[in-house]
């Protein structure tokens, strides 16, 4: 008697782009779900044919294009508990949700679900970036509307960036000059808003030239393992458009000798940092150049801290599972100009494509 083949193991690949707002503890908008569920179709540079992926919303398996080297892994969304035959996850973030279908199906921890929503708050970044001395003079944590103002007076800036402890993707931003909270309705809702979030990160206001991500793992020495850089491509108002790369690339042309130097400093402080917080994973750091007052530029190196997957990740894996070894840009969006199509544009007016050069 021939004996029966078993299945084969399988992964249950969760894209909880969403995980800041989970992590908050804030409620979220159906276009907010629908955002993350478009985007995380990428996830699927991290599947197998037969690993299904969730996504936070439903995506139409129909937008999903089909290329021989990228699997199109079956599409699930809904409860954890109503998916079946899978033997392992990986997951865009460790979050609440993960860490009860983990207990319950008795997977590995990589790590706590507390301690991830910890490395990826902006009050940690703080901690990291000062003690680092890495941090823009008058950037602050402030935890009420009157201690921003105070701290506006003490630090004497123009323009500020208030940011929300954990959000992504450019939401929760909010850019002002001091003399808008003179108005007592913006006031009120910024100080409402501030209150809410337990506090905000501020920061100046500076005149960025380029926006750039770095692609990490921790290691299990304590130190981090580049994946590879990339450049993002943000709006005005620094929400994500996309990003541009070379698969894996580490030294890229357009960041200097000194700027390199900079990055590297940057991501020994944080995988060390993240280490000893209890985190091990996938990382990635934000930084961008600055147009100083004499019209040089410098690399502001340390500008986020991102310890999860994020998209600059995925898009590296998304260039070696391709093959591609020339420079390309992954972009969201309605599909204007894109050479290669991942995910056709739908009614939530996001689709996923690339193109060359």
């Amino acid at each position: 008697m021939t004996p029966s083949k078993s299945a084969p193991r399988s992964t249950l690949v969760i894209a909880n782009l969403h995980a800041e707002i989970q992590w908050a503890g804030h409620g979220t908008t159906s276009a907010a779900l629908k955002y993350a569920a478009a985007a995380g179709t990428l996830m699927r540079v991290l599947a197998g044919p037969t690993d299904p992926l969730w996504l936070p919303a439903a995506v139409d398996p129909a937008r999903l294009v089909e290329h021989e080297r990228l699997p199109r892994p079956p599409l699930v969304t809904g409860s954890f508990d109503a998916i079946r035959g899978y033997h392992a996850v990986t997951a865009w973030a460790e979050t609440q949700d993960v860490a009860r279908l983990r207990a319950k199906r008795g997977f590995p921890v990589p790590v706590r679900w507390d301690v991830a929503a910890r490395a990826n708050h902006r009050g940690f970044f703080l901690e990291v970036a000062e003690r680092a001395g890495l941090t823009h003079p008058g950037t602050a944590f402030v935890t009420s509307i009157d201690a921003l103002k105070r701290h506006l007076a003490k630090a004497a800036l123009r323009t500020f960036v208030a940011k929300e402890p954990l959000s992504a993707a450019g939401r929760g931003k909010f850019v002002l000059c001091p003399e808008e909270l003179d108005d007592a309705v913006k006031a009120k809702a910024l100080g409402g808003r501030i209150v809410a979030c337990g506090g905000m990160l501020v920061e100046p206001w500076v005149m960025r030239t380029f926006d750039f991500g770095v692609a990490c793992e921790t290691t299990t020495t304590g130190g981090a393992r580049v994946i590879g850089l990339h450049r993002q491509i943000v709006d005005e108002r620094g929400k994500f458009q996309g990003l541009r790369l070379r698969t894996f690339e580490r030294e890229p042309e357009w960041l200097d000798e000194r700027g390199r130097e900079r990055v590297t400093i940057a991501v020994d402080v944080v995988a060390s940092a993240l280490v000893r917080l209890g985190y091990s994973g996938p990382f990635t750091l934000d930084g961008y150049g600055v147009r100083m007052d004499d019209g040089s530029e410098r690399v502001h190196a340390l500008g986020e801290i991102n310890a999860r997957y994020t998209m600059g990740r995925l898009a590296h894996e998304l260039g070696a599972r391709m093959g591609w070894e020339r420079e390309f840009e992954l972009r969201v969006g309605d599909g204007a100009g894109w050479e290669v199509v991942l995910l056709e544009p739908g009614e939530d007016g996001v689709g996923m494509g690339v193109r060359f050069g």
